[in-house]
């Protein structure tokens, strides 16, 4: 939205209109100069005359620039000291006779043009109209008393030809600013069709989660909890215990899913205050190494306590990382490390070869979801395979909340020990 100055006009029609004010006092100062040159001679009092004339083309520029809520008497004003150059014996008479002095017609385009754009009232209007009428037919009758054939003709086209001018530049002024105000409202349209859409696609989204997830899980924890209470065996039930357990905690992963589908797109409305309290690293690894998985994790450095977003994205690069390993690698040593330092936290999951076959390449698109993630917190996310066999995913996350990087060309920067 442009800036506006007191008066409620852009900034920039602002700036312009100091410019107008400028050139016409310059153009009035021309045309002083050039009568007292040309016309020195045959004008002995010529002083007096042509400072007159100067004030009054000064004066009311200066009305002009400084009603902007009046037009009308701005545009009064101009038409007022232009017919006195004419009517009253002067070198000015003979200058506008020449049609010498370039003031009058760039005045009266100025004044037209903020006619058109400030008048506030048609009162404003008609006087404006009444004023611009009297000032051509005055041209008219005066040259017309000369005789000269077609000379009354030829000063009404000249005393109009400002007006028109100035009126051309205000409407193309204002056709200017409608294609921008429509471009802009399309821009706006467009980006509201967006959101709509995207938000349709998140209901969509939601709705097919609830019902196809949510009812799964929901028979997983079901089935879990009756194993739990037929089974004769401690073992058998303590694992069912933890399906149980594991699926209670999917569907409140799945509610949080869901909320974030269908509040409004953008940061704010990612909350996560209501993400389970039970999914920290350390249960991360807790969990995988009861499934069977063997994974190590270890902390170096001072471990600060992180802000909501930040340790919800370790967990999930955590998580994502012994997922990974566990579906590629299955079977191979898992090493978690956190590790701070120089205000980043350093996130290494290395996982080594492992010991039977993957399900596969994957669709990659868990690595995506977790580099947008770091991102999102200014930091960096670097994945590659092993010179020896295995694979490794390595996160920089600043702690200070300023975006840094370790990561260049690809080259992860190991922290010192």
């Amino acid at each position: 939205m442009a800036t506006t100055d007191e008066s409620g006009r852009p900034v920039r029609d602002a700036r312009r209109e100091r410019y107008l004010l400028i050139i016409t006092a310059l153009l009035a100062l021309l045309g002083t100069g050039f009568a007292a040159a040309v016309l020195g001679e045959p004008w002995p009092g010529l002083a007096a005359p042509l400072g007159i004339g100067l004030a009054g083309q000064l004066l009311a520029s200066a009305l002009v620039a400084g009603l902007p809520a009046r037009p009308d008497l701005g545009l009064g004003a101009v038409v007022l000291v232009a017919s006195l150059l004419r009517l009253i014996p002067s070198p000015w008479q003979h200058l506008l006779a020449e049609q010498a002095v370039p003031w009058v017609p760039v005045a009266l385009a100025w004044a037209t043009v903020r006619v058109v754009e400030c008048a506030r009232t048609p009162r404003q209007l008609r006087i404006s109209a009444a004023i611009a009428v009297a000032h051509v037919a005055l041209a008219g009758v005066l040259d017309g008393l000369d005789g000269t054939p077609g000379s009354a003709g030829t000063a009404v086209l000249g005393a109009a030809t400002p007006l028109l001018g100035g009126l051309a530049a205000s409407l193309a002024v204002r056709l200017r600013r409608a294609r921008r105000d429509r471009v802009a409202a399309l821009a706006r349209e467009r980006e509201a069709l967006a959101y709509r859409a995207r938000a349709d696609e998140r209901q969509r989204l939601a709705a097919d989660l609830h019902d196809t997830l949510g009812h799964l899980l929901t028979l997983l924890v079901l089935h879990a909890n009756a194993l739990t209470v037929s089974s004769k065996e401690a073992e058998t039930r303590s694992a069912a215990e933890r399906m149980s357990g594991l699926g209670n905690a999917g569907l409140d992963e799945l509610r949080n899913i869901l909320a974030l589908l269908d509040a409004p797109a953008g940061p704010a409305s990612v909350r996560p205050g209501n993400r389970p309290a039970d999914d920290s690293p350390e249960t991360l690894v807790a969990r995988a190494v009861e499934a069977g998985q063997r994974v190590e994790l270890r902390r170096e450095g001072e471990q600060p306590e992180l802000p909501p977003a930040t340790a919800s994205t370790v967990s999930r690069v955590v998580q994502e990382g012994l997922t990974n390993a566990r579906k590629h690698a299955p079977g191979s040593e898992v090493r978690v490390t956190l590790a701070t330092d120089d205000d980043v936290l350093r996130v290494t999951i290395r996982n080594g070869p492992g010991t039977a076959e993957g399900s596969g390449t994957g669709s990659g698109r868990g690595i995506e979801a977790m580099r947008r993630r770091v991102g999102m917190l200014g930091g960096s996310c670097e994945n590659a395979a092993e010179s020896g066999g295995g694979y490794a995913v390595r996160v920089i996350l600043p702690l200070d909340g300023a975006a840094r990087t370790d990561i260049r060309d690809g080259t992860w920067t190991e922290p010192t020990q």
